[in-house]
């Protein structure tokens, strides 16, 4: 089951890149970090790094609610046959280690 996981995690991740390569972000650029599929496979939450942050919440939005028409993208670029429920978050964990190397140059 843990492989099955991670080839869907990994499947996701890189439907997600294409799919957000193809929006247009005013003055943003996002990037995919990372998938977590919970446990019976159903939803799935994709982690994404905005540039500039002051613009997260804006992108935010914009992406979720698109989450649809992000279904049918990965339905489309993949073998997934039940497409689980997507919703997409702000990586804070990427944003904790991005100060932490802005606070360790200035040492």
């Amino acid at each position: 089951m843990q492989h099955k996981r991670e080839k869907l995690n990994s499947a996701i991740r890189e439907a997600a890149g294409e799919y957000l390569a193809s929006k247009r972000f005013e003055n943003a650029m996002v990037t995919v970090t990372s998938v977590n599929i919970e446990g019976n496979l159903s939803k799935a939450t994709v982690f994404v790094t905005v540039y500039p942050e002051k613009e997260n919440e804006k992108v935010l939005r914009k992406i979720n609610r698109g989450r649809g028409l992000f279904a049918k993208h990965v339905k489309t670029k993949t073998r997934i046959i039940n497409i689980p429920y997507f919703n997409f978050e702000i990586d804070k964990g990427e944003m904790h280690r991005q100060r932490i190397d802005d606070i360790s140059k200035d040492i």
